[in-house]
């Protein structure tokens, strides 16, 4: 799963290793460099999404666990 943080320029996966990754976009979004891993999903990791205003970041996994992440 991808999602594109609303006014950053930042972008979270998720996958089915079980870990999420927070990245940050180039200033021409021609690259992006891993700035963060997140561990601690106990199962794959099928959706991310960034609150719109909030410093969060929510995910969802196969074991139906919703975690959010400051």
């Amino acid at each position: 799963s991808v999602a594109f943080h609303p006014t950053a320029p930042l972008l979270a996966t998720g996958g089915l290793d079980n870990i999420v990754k927070l990245w940050r976009l180039s200033s021409d979004n021609s690259s992006a460099t891993c700035v963060a891993t997140l561990e601690g999903c106990r199962s794959s990791v099928r959706s991310v999404a960034f609150h719109p205003t909030a410093p969060l970041l929510a995910t969802g996994t196969d074991d139906g666990i919703v975690k959010l992440w400051r």
